[in-house]
């Protein structure tokens, strides 16, 4: 399993930090809002919510944290889900990448 930075900026298309009101988005918030967002459509399992649940614990546990390869696809699908914002799924596509 690779460590991730999960508190590494999100950099905009410019390559600079992304900034929300006066802090920066961190991989951290985008993650915790994506694993914890369900589309009124979706009828997430008990397994889902808690796989979610989990990971998002993970996450705050340390600014590094080990994921592994279920992980990273979890959150990728997870950010796909719900977000419609093309910088945030190709951004979280590269931190995600296999290191």
């Amino acid at each position: 399993m690779a460590k991730y930075k999960v508190t590494e900026h999100i950099l905009g298309y410019d390559d600079k930090p992304m900034a929300e009101g006066d802090s920066f988005v961190s991989y951290r918030s985008i993650f915790n809002l994506a694993l914890n967002s369900f589309q009124q459509e979706e009828k997430p399992t008990a397994e889902e919510k808690t796989n979610a649940f989990a990971l998002t614990l993970k996450i705050f546990s340390a600014d590094e944290v080990e994921l592994s390869a279920e992980e990273r696809v979890l959150i990728e699908k997870r950010v796909e889900k719900n977000y419609n914002y093309p910088l945030f799924i190709g951004r979280t596509k590269e931190f995600l990448k296999d290191k």
